[in-house]
């Protein structure tokens, strides 16, 4: 089973203080791979990442025709308390949640900075249910059968 640490929690929830992107990989409908900074990306529990999807856009499109997701977080700045390479890779299985109970808890750990950008919440909480975690270059740290 995969547990996502309290030093992932804190060093993806402070990445954009930190300075550092996290890049989320979708894939579009078209089949062609989609990449987006994700600024509200966070750990939601030990199982899953999350953000919200404010442009519904390429990244939203992709997810819906195919849940599959990528997610990479690199701070060098960090290399010393962090897996070789200095960060992660998530592999998981995304879920959209455009209303209900699941939505309203992403929305209550967005940073107000990027909730600010959807004043009416018409975007959409992401959810990805983690199913393997690697280092920067590609050493497998966690892994579950995506079944």
């Amino acid at each position: 089973m995969i547990k996502l640490t309290p030093q992932m929690t804190e060093f993806i929830g402070r990445a954009p203080r930190d300075g550092v992107h996290c890049l989320v990989v979708t894939v579009a409908p078209d089949a062609w791979p989609q990449i987006a900074i994700k600024g509200s990306l966070r750990v939601l529990d030990e199982q899953h990442l999350c953000y919200w999807e404010r442009s519904l856009r390429t990244s939203f499109e992709g997810l819906r025709a195919n849940p599959r997701v990528g997610v990479y977080y690199r701070n060098a700045a960090l290399k010393d308390e962090l897996p070789t390479g200095a960060g992660w890779r998530f592999s998981g299985l995304a879920s959209v949640h455009q209303s209900g109970e699941l939505r309203d808890r992403v929305i209550e750990i967005m940073p107000q900075n990027e909730m600010d950008k959807d004043p009416e919440r018409k975007g959409a909480a992401i959810v990805i249910k983690v199913v393997r975690v690697a280092d920067v270059v590609g050493n497998v740290l966690q892994e579950e059968d995506p079944a």
